[in-house]
């Protein structure tokens, strides 16, 4: 189960929920293609009704008790517990998890977390604030050009200041520049990993609690033109579960003044974190071997290019459905500040203390190998997003695209058109970007060999979580769409891997 399941909430969508009222085309077909039902059809129908009862009385329970409470409570735990884990056997336990096992079978659980867990110290707390403050400063100080997002279902339209590359660029070289400045030993960054999760497993339990209280009493965006009077805004509020809304959230954009809080810890906090850390594991690896392995050298390289792609699709992540459907809750909120730096980080983490070798041959085509897959990547998602400026009237790979042209009714009860792109990599298989990224995944990891399975935690968390989306994203799309999509699916047969998957 992923952290995103369990936030699924009736929304004011094209795609239609069961809570969903049907628009008033579809409840007129619906009256005229109903027949009144005879006496033998209402009885049937109030037996059906009888034996559906206790199924009924069943899914009532696991919805509201099961799926939107003791299932959060499970995961709020258990990802308390991954964070200290994880770097004590990253750093301690030789980055095996039969050690871990061993080390939580001897001690017991609580007595291990307790292990694992240190205290922060004022050294921990200067390197969280000024990493903080600092990015702060750059979303606001660089100069880029103002991108209006997409309105959401309470119709709000978040304004984006577009400076993701300049961020991440004076992000990477400062940090470089400070180290060898002899400003500040960039390396204790890494001394202090356990400190700094210490620190941020439960700052991370308060910004909720925070974010929970400001969304039931001082929410943002409060009034739209888009709804009726007295119409609930489906941007915040309460669902009547504290514990599923301090989990999934309260609001879709929280801002404090200008600041928007989900742009700022998504990009700007999380995700930054990534290449600050895998260059402070460089740097780590470096101090303590006077060079870098050429593993070492690979890996940050593909991943720096890859992060530099992000940074430069920033806008478009922001487009996305996690971004746009879910609200900033506790799930993304650890996501942001625990999973990123941690898994995200850790295949390079486990290098620091395994400085394996390969040959400088190897060492260049696989990051030549790694920049290509990462390249190619951003051509597939960018030829989709030609095809729909064009409006399927560009040529790929020589000619006038194939695609599919499905009808569906928006929100707002109009119907709208979308163009379904079936040529060019999107004819191999319908989620080809998420067959490339795991593939990039791998090559950035398989450097490492295979004495453990800890640095190949990120490629199997990242298949997990795309398979699961993909079947997400399967199961929105065949509800917007009907039988436009049947057809699509007819002209691209392949969910992932083309001829096999």
């Amino acid at each position: 189960m992923s952290l995103s399941t369990l936030t699924t909430r009736p929304r004011r969508t094209g795609v239609s929920s069961p809570t969903d009222t049907p628009s008033l085309k579809s409840r007129s077909v619906e009256t005229l293609a109903a027949p009144a039902p005879d006496a033998a059809t209402a009885a049937a129908s109030t037996a059906a009704a009888a034996a559906d009862q206790p199924k009924s009385l069943f899914m009532a329970f696991y919805e509201n008790v099961i799926h939107r409470t003791v299932a959060p409570l499970f995961l709020m735990l258990a990802t308390l517990l991954w964070v200290p884990f994880c770097i004590h056997t990253v750093t301690q336990l030789d980055g095996s998890y039969a050690r871990l096992i061993e080390f939580i079978a001897s001690e017991g659980l609580v007595n291990a977390y307790r292990k694992c867990y240190v205290a922060p110290d004022a050294t921990t707390y200067g390197i969280l604030i000024v990493f903080s403050v600092f990015q702060l400063v750059l979303m606001f100080a660089l100069p880029g050009r103002r991108v209006a997002g997409p309105e959401s279902e309470g119709g709000f339209t978040p304004i984006y200041r577009a400076n993701g590359v300049a961020a991440y660029l004076v992000t990477c070289i400062s940090l470089v520049a400070v180290h060898f400045s002899g400003l500040f030993d960039v390396s204790r960054v890494y001394d202090q990993l356990p400190q700094i999760f210490s620190l941020t497993v439960p700052g991370i339990f308060v910004f909720c609690l925070l974010l929970y209280v400001k969304g039931a009493l001082l929410p943002s965006n409060r009034h739209s033109s888009k709804l009726a009077p007295g119409e609930d805004n489906p941007d915040f509020g309460l669902s009547g579960n504290p514990i599923l809304d301090f989990y999934a959230g309260t609001e879709l954009y929280p801002y404090i003044g200008p600041l928007n809080l989900k742009f700022y810890t998504n990009c700007r906090w999380g995700m930054m974190t990534w290449p600050t850390l895998i260059i402070v594991y460089a740097i780590k690896q470096y101090t303590m071997l006077g060079h870098l392995s050429n593993p070492m050298i690979m890996s940050v390289t593909i991943q720096l290019v890859y992060l530099f792609k992000f940074f430069h699709w920033e806008m478009g992540y922001m487009a996305t459905l996690d971004i746009m459907h879910d609200r900033l809750g506790y799930y993304i909120c650890w996501g942001i500040f625990c999973l990123v730096p941690s898994l995200y980080t850790l295949c390079t983490n486990y290098l620091v203390n395994h400085p394996y070798e390969i040959s400088n041959l190897t060492c260049f085509l696989g990051t030549v190998f790694g920049i290509s897959l990462v390249a190619l990547e951003y051509h597939i998602d960018m030829e989709r997003v030609h095809f729909r400026n064009a409006k399927g009237k560009d040529k790929i790979w020589g000619r006038l695209p194939r695609h599919v042209v499905a009808k569906y009714i928006a929100a707002d009860g109009t119907e709208r058109t979308s163009l379904l792109l079936a040529d060019g990599f999107w004819g191999l298989s319908r989620h080809i970007n998420y067959a490339f990224e795991i593939a990039m995944t791998f090559v950035w990891t398989v450097p490492f060999q295979f004495n453990h399975i800890m640095p190949y935690s990120y490629v199997i968390f990242l298949t997990g979580l795309l398979l699961h989306r993909l079947y997400r994203d399967e199961v929105r799309c065949s509800q917007k769409y009907g039988e436009h999509y049947e057809e699509y699916r007819r002209l691209v047969p392949y969910y992932l891997i083309p001829y096999v998957f």
